[in-house]
């Protein structure tokens, strides 16, 4: 797909680590001056395996995609970064999040190295794992702690924006 704007897929589950991610990954769009979808990956196999309950737990896992995209939507709108949430049930995240790119004609992944809860570390790990195997694009990790003298975090992410408080802006991930 031959398109003029830079793209950035930022793949996020609603924890921390993601939200340290959609930080860089608004800074970097805003310097960029990308485009920033924002994709949650519902993963329906794991709301099968659940159990009996298999409906509600999907739409539970569609509710919190709908929060956590609509979390990143909000934090790039303020920075003026254009931006797309996307909510697409899927069976295997990784999976889902290379055709997203693909369908998005993303430039790059970005996403958190770390998961909500050590289980949920040790999957997403292994979704990061398998989408640095299989992408035919580059895709950016972002782990680690979260430093709050940060270069990517200490000014505006556009030039035009320099009037935004600064205070705000580190204070959204906490």
């Amino acid at each position: 797909m031959s398109h003029s704007q830079t793209t950035i897929l930022l793949a996020t589950d609603g924890s921390k680590a993601s939200l340290h991610a959609a930080e860089r990954a608004v800074h970097l769009a805003g310097h960029l001056g990308a485009k920033l979808y924002v994709l949650y990956a519902v993963d329906k196999d794991r709301a099968f395996h659940a159990g009996i309950h298999y409906g509600d737990d999907l739409q539970e896992l569609r509710k919190a995609g709908e929060e956590a995209t609509e979390k990143v939507a909000a934090l790039a709108e303020k920075y003026g970064v254009e931006s797309e949430k996307h909510v697409v049930d899927g069976g295997q995240p990784a999976r889902t999040i290379l055709w997203v790119a693909e369908e998005v004609g993303a430039d790059y992944i970005m996403m958190g190295a770390e998961g909500m809860s050590r289980l949920e570390s040790f999957m997403i790990g292994n979704v990061a794992q398998e989408v640095l195997r299989n992408a035919k694009l580059t895709v950016l990790l972002v782990g680690g702690q979260r430093s709050p003298d940060d270069p990517m975090l200490s000014e505006p992410v556009r030039p035009d924006l320099r009037s935004v408080d600064q205070a705000s802006w580190k204070s959204e991930a906490g």
